[in-house]
């Protein structure tokens, strides 16, 4: 474990300042620098970061029945599961009943190709899905609102007026544009953040956007690592991430698909007070970070264990809200779903 010095996490200017030159991240910004190669555990234990651990088995039924996951949800009163296969979005409610299942895959009004992902708006009462064009319905599958985008959408996030936060942080294809605002029929606001043209990589984490706090919160695209959050219809740079060894400058021009020796970032979950990233190396392989936001530690380790249960680790997920992380872990049955594993992390 490393403890950084408050003071260090203070100074934004003197650190940027500091900082390599050429550096992408945003200048007065505070930077924590994490060496993966230096001071690496082989093993982090839950133990050192999990206070307690829940479950919440998903209900199996025929209509049910969702093979892997891709990605999960979980809201104060709902569980929206987006299996891998990504043409429905199944409602569980907090005991792993199953409600419903939204289907509406087609060509056709109020029909998508295939969900990139989904966002869930409270006061709306509504679910809303990017594919081929942004779709919005009520929490039956009942169309309220639809428009087409000349551009790929990764991720979106549904404001309560029906504006939209489009992301499209892990493409690498025109327009730069990679954060846009616009309203509830498509038509642009303002875009917020430009793809750096020297970093055209694709990002492989699902979930873009993390909500916590009333917060929407993101992390910029290779090799930047910067943290960002969406306020009165700005962004503000919070916390950037330096990483060792350096990628040279040009690679990610040259050769964007070859990760032998550098470390491409894979994962990006954070929550109220930590943060967890997956960096990548084909020939040094999985280095995964923990953050502790309230007291400035980390952890770099090779791979995190379940010391305190029996459960294994089949996937993690990257929506994480108040101060939790959700997994899913193996059944006891091979051919029932998944069962939610709900991390309670140590404030």
């Amino acid at each position: 474990m490393k403890i950084i010095p408050s003071i260090l996490i203070t100074l934004g200017t003197c650190l940027s300042a500091c900082s390599v030159p050429d550096s992408p991240h945003p200048q007065g910004v505070p930077e924590i620098t994490l060496d993966l190669d230096r001071a690496v555990q082989e093993k982090l234990f839950y133990s050192s970061f999990v206070d307690s651990i829940a479950y919440i088995p998903l209900e199996t039924t025929e209509e049910s029945l969702l093979g892997e996951i891709r990605d999960i949800l979980i809201t104060d009163s709902l569980i929206f599961v987006l299996p891998e296969e990504r043409t429905s979005i199944y409602l569980f409610d907090h005991a792993g009943n199953f409600l419903r299942k939204i289907k509406k895959a087609g060509m056709g009004p109020g029909e998508y190709s295939v969900i990139n992902q989904f966002s869930y708006n409270k006061k709306r009462k509504s679910l809303a899905i990017a594919s081929h064009k942004i779709i919005e319905y009520d929490l039956f599958g009942n169309l309220k609102n639809e428009f087409t985008t000349p551009y790929h959408v990764s991720d979106l996030h549904l404001f309560d007026n029906g504006d939209f936060l489009l992301s499209r942080l892990d493409r690498i294809d025109k327009p730069d544009d990679i954060i846009i605002h616009t309203d509830n029929n498509g038509n642009i606001k303002r875009s917020l953040l430009k793809r750096n043209p020297h970093y055209r990589v694709n990002d492989t984490h699902y979930w873009e956007f993390i909500t916590f706090d009333d917060q929407i919160r993101f992390i910029s695209p290779q090799v930047e690592n910067t943290l960002y959050t969406f306020g009165r219809d700005s962004l503000v740079p919070l916390l950037s991430f330096h990483i060792l060894p350096e990628v040279p400058k040009d690679f990610w021009d040259k050769e964007p698909f070859l990760f032998e020796d550098h470390y491409c970032r894979t994962v990006y979950r954070e929550n109220k007070n930590w943060i967890h990233l997956v960096f990548y190396s084909q020939s040094k392989f999985v280095r995964r970070i923990l953050y502790q936001k309230k007291t400035h530690k980390y952890w770099i380790a090779k791979h995190v264990l379940n010391d305190m249960d029996d459960s294994i680790l089949e996937k993690f997920f990257s929506s994480a809200e108040n101060n939790t992380f959700v997994n899913s872990v193996k059944p006891p049955c091979d051919e029932d779903n998944p069962v939610l594993q709900i991390l309670y992390l140590k404030e």
